[in-house]
C-alpha cells in the first residue's frame, strides 16, 4: 500500500448504508440515488468528506461522498411522501445530506456481508477497495471526464520536453505537475475527535473528560464533545446507562457511594463518586503519572488537527537540446 493510500485511510471515515430499514421494508436505493443524498438516524453520523458505500442487501452498488452537514428530513416537505412509501420515519430523528454519487460499473460491484443498516467500515481491505474505486477513473465518469483523464495520462507517457532556454519547458511541466500533486489534508475538529476516540475504550474517553474538567456529573459528560463523538461511532441507545455503567465498573473499591459488588468491577479503578453524584479521579490518581499513554493522547488533543502536505513521487525534469 502506498504512503498516499495509508494516510488517506487514516483520515477517511468510510461507512456502509443499507437501503431498506426494517424487515420487509421497501428498498429506497433509487430514491436516494435520484435525489443524490444519503440518510441516517443521527445528525452527527456522517460528516462532509466521508465516503458511504451504498448497498442493496450485501451488494455494494454505489459510493457517495457527503458534501455537507446532516439536516433534518422534515426540512424537506417534498420528502414526506417518498419517506412514507419506503417506510422511513419522516420526523426529526432522520437526517439527510446532499452527496456526490458514483454508481459502480458491473465490474466494480462487490459483496460486503454486514447486516447492520448503517455501520462504519473497519475492514482495511474493504476500505482500500472503496477508496481505490472512488479515486479511480472507471466508475460513473462521463465521456468528457474520461477523455480529460486520458489527456492527462497521455501528457506523461514517454514525453521529453526539449528546447533552448525561455521556450516554456519548465512552465509546462509545473502545470502538469499540479495535476499529480496531492493537496494538503486538513481534518475538521469533529473528524479529529472521532479519529481519536475510535481507538479508545469508554473508560479512557471518560477519563479524558474528567481530566479536563476535574469534576463532572453524568449529564455534563453526555454533552462533552469526546463522548458525543464516541456515541456517533456506536449504536448504543441508552446513553446515560452506558456512562453510569462504565464509571461504576472502574470506580475504586473503597468508594462508599457506588453500590456495585466487587465481582462486577474489573479493569483499572480510577474513578470516585461523591455523595452529590459528582465524579472525579480518586485521590492521588492522575493521567500523567498513572496512565501516561492516555496523557499523551490528551496532549495530542490539545494540539488539534495537523495539516499534512503530501507530494506524489513524480520526477519531472526538462531536457535542454544541445
Amino acid at each position: 500500500m502506498s504512503l498516499h493510500r495509508i494516510i488517506n485511510l487514516s483520515f477517511m471515515h468510510i461507512w456502509k448504508l443499507g437501503c431498506n430499514w426494517g424487515a420487509g421494508a421497501p428498498d429506497f436505493y433509487e430514491f436516494i440515488k435520484q435525489e443524490s443524498i444519503v440518510i441516517s438516524d443521527s445528525p452527527r453520523l456522517f460528516l462532509p468528506g466521508d465516503l458511504i458505500a451504498i448497498t442493496q442487501g450485501f451488494t455494494v452498488r454505489a459510493i457517495a461522498e457527503v458534501l455537507e452537514d446532516m439536516k433534518e428530513s422534515t426540512s424537506r416537505p417534498d420528502y414526506e411522501a417518498p419517506f412514507q412509501e419506503y417506510q422511513i420515519a419522516y420526523d426529526n430523528k432522520v437526517f439527510y445530506a446532499n452527496a456526490k454519487w458514483r454508481e459502480l460499473m458491473p465490474t466494480e460491484i462487490f459483496k460486503y456481508e454486514l447486516q447492520k443498516g448503517i455501520r462504519q467500515i473497519q475492514q482495511v481491505e474493504i476500505k482500500e477497495k472503496i477508496l481505490a474505486i472512488w479515486q479511480g477513473s472507471t466508475s460513473l465518469e462521463t465521456p468528457q471526464s474520461v477523455t480529460e483523464h486520458e489527456k492527462n495520462r497521455s501528457q506523461l507517457l514517454n514525453q521529453i520536453y526539449y528546447g533552448p532556454p525561455g521556450t516554456g519547458k519548465t512552465f509546462q511541466l509545473l502545470t502538469i505537475q499540479q495535476k499529480f500533486t496531492d493537496q494538503s489534508i486538513i481534518q475538521s475538529e469533529k473528524e479529529f475527535r472521532r479519529e481519536i476516540v475510535s481507538d479508545l475504550s469508554w473508560w479512557e474517553v471518560l477519563a479524558l473528560c474528567i481530566h479536563e474538567k476535574g469534576r463532572m456529573k453524568v449529564p455534563e459528560l453526555l454533552k462533552h464533545p469526546l463522548v458525543e463523538s464516541k456515541f456517533v461511532l456506536s449504536d448504543i441507545k441508552h446513553r446515560s446507562q452506558r456512562i453510569w455503567s462504565v464509571l461504576q465498573i472502574h470506580t475504586v473499591l473503597d468508594c462508599p457511594n457506588v453500590e456495585l459488588n466487587e465481582q462486577r468491577r474489573h479493569g483499572i479503578a480510577i474513578f470516585y463518586k461523591e455523595k452529590d453524584s459528582v465524579w472525579r479521579f480518586d485521590e492521588g490518581i492522575s493521567l500523567e503519572n498513572d496512565i501516561p499513554d492516555l496523557f499523551q493522547i490528551w496532549n495530542k488533543l490539545q494540539v488539534g488537527p495537523v495539516r499534512r502536505e503530501l507530494k506524489s513521487a513524480i520526477l519531472l525534469r526538462p531536457a535542454i537540446k544541445v
